[in-house]
């Protein structure tokens, strides 16, 4: 009888893992569909490539007149947790000075105050040259910044190789892609801003 019950439950763990294992696979192929179909109306290159059960997906293009990618990577060692992030990547970076900008709520310190307690209530910023950095903040950068206050995440970030937002996990939710195209369209904002 013990046997009985054993083989019973082994059974039912290999179904649940097949399940699992199914509805993994079908919310990766329903993200790189997702990511095929916004490359298209972006008018950007899509592609994929498998990662043990998942694919990772990578978009790449120019957006005012700078190269740049969102890629999908697994960060971590086999041997601890792995978890999945997105970088929207502008390389190499279009600016010749540092900066980041970070959620307050993380605790970051700043080194540079806008003035508009609506910006500066929400967000910290921490630059190695402020005239370069308050030049980048124009009226419209400014409005697609008060966007992203609800979800901002870890910020954005500018050093000599590369401008960067991350954020942990893959879009799995329609509110994700509109919170990647808004923060895309703080980052095209500052690279219009340059001088």
């Amino acid at each position: 009888m013990l046997y009985l019950y054993i083989s019973i439950g082994v059974l039912i763990a290999v179904i649940l893992l097949y399940l699992l294992f199914q509805n993994g696979k079908k919310a990766s192929l329903k993200k790189v569909e997702w990511y095929k179909a916004w490359a298209y109306k972006m008018n950007f290159n899509h592609s994929s490539e498998k990662y043990l059960m998942a694919q990772l997906n990578t978009v790449n293009g120019n957006v005012a007149g700078c190269d740049f990618k969102i890629i999908e990577k697994i960060t971590g060692s086999h041997h601890e947790s792995q978890y999945l992030h997105t970088f929207i990547q502008f390389e190499p970076s279009p600016f010749d000075f540092e900066f980041d900008i970070s959620r307050k709520s993380l605790g970051s310190k700043s080194n540079f105050k806008l003035g508009d307690s609506t910006i500066d209530n929400h967000f910290t910023f921490l630059t190695n040259d402020t005239e370069k950095f308050r030049s980048l903040l124009t009226p419209d950068a400014i409005n697609k910044l008060k966007l992203t206050t609800a979800f901002f995440g870890t910020g954005i970030k500018c050093d000599n190789e590369k401008l960067e937002h991350y954020f942990l996990g893959g879009l799995t939710k329609e509110s994700q892609t509109e919170e990647l195209e808004a923060i895309l369209n703080v980052m095209q904002a500052f690279i219009k801003a340059r001088k």
